[in-house]
């Protein structure tokens, strides 16, 4: 099994005492977001969790887990850590570039490996303030940073849901930061992923597409899967990983099978283009009602 924490919100710079109590019982609960009534036990004993798939933005969080995790027998650990340079108003509450590098540099050294840290430029948002020439430049500062430590980037351009079309509306009325319109953006994005494929190779990474339909007409960009039994396997020789799509996931997405153990509606980074959270107020309440005991993350959940 491989434990996915998680797509649904920043487990690490969130939630370290929940999952630091997680671990010592050996066990969680997931709860449907759809019907909290279905609850499913899952078991954090390290002879059952093949690897840990751990989504932050910000690594020194999860490195401040690390020692708990390998007290609890778990060392097959990764991180995919997003860092686009956005800033306010797409990410308000984003930590600063320099420390997140600087974070990342660290994971890649304590592992011994640049395999085991992947950058995420991730979403790729267009308008007048934030054009090809802008992404390109941006992605070129962050990438020289980060070069000789991290070996892959995964790259996708945003994604318009319905929650997030609302919230994106209402920055652009509240703040007056404009989007390029949906008739523009494949023509924009086209050109924004390939002028990043020859700067990523020029920094020595490989550059992969995050269930992104645009990435089969780019060349030198292949379609990547952020969990990937393959990359894993390895990484971790000692363990075998399951090939399987994961059918939970959008049709374009290429990821394999894993057990997502976070909750959505719970991320306090407030980034506007989120699909995990529907209001930064929503997040804020169940953050406040959380038990760092409960077998679930989700307010209400059963004590451990």
């Amino acid at each position: 099994m491989i434990v996915s924490a998680s797509r649904r919100t920043d487990l690490p710079a969130y939630y370290g005492p929940w999952l630091r109590a997680r671990l010592r019982e050996g066990w969680c609960e997931t709860v449907n977001p759809f019907n909290p009534r279905q609850r499913r036990r899952v078991s954090l004993q390290a002879e059952d969790v093949d690897a840990w798939v751990f989504w932050t933005r910000q690594p020194w969080r999860l490195a401040a887990l690390l020692d708990d995790l390998e007290a609890a027998g778990h060392t097959r650990v990764v991180a995919l850590v997003s860092l686009t340079g956005l800033g306010a108003p797409l990410e308000p509450r984003a930590p600063s570039e320099q420390r997140v590098v600087d974070a990342m540099r660290s994971l890649a050294r304590r592992w011994g490996s640049r395999r085991r840290v992947v950058w995420r430029y991730d979403p790729i948002v267009l308008g007048p303030r934030d054009g090809p020439e802008q992404h390109v430049a941006r992605f070129e500062r962050i990438a020289r940073r980060l070069a000789g430590s991290v070996e892959r980037v995964v790259v996708s351009v945003l994604d318009r849901y319905r929650k997030t079309r609302r919230r994106l509306a209402a920055l652009e009325q509240g703040s007056g930061y404009p989007l390029c319109s949906e008739e523009q953006e494949p023509v924009l994005a086209r050109e924004v992923l390939e002028r990043l494929v020859p700067v990523a190779g020029e920094y020595g990474f490989r550059i992969q597409s995050c269930a992104e339909p645009l990435a089969r007409d780019v060349a030198g960009l292949e379609p990547g899967r952020c969990i990937d039994g393959a990359w894993l396997a390895e990484l971790f020789p000692d363990r075998l990983f399951e090939m399987r799509s994961d059918r939970g996931q959008r049709s374009t997405c290429g990821c394999h099978r894993s057990v997502d153990i976070g909750s959505p509606d719970t991320c306090l980074h407030g980034c506007a283009y989120c699909y995990a959270t529907v209001s930064l107020r929503a997040a804020r309440t169940r953050y406040a009602a959380h038990d760092p005991t409960a077998a679930a993350l989700l307010p209400g959940s059963r004590p451990g």
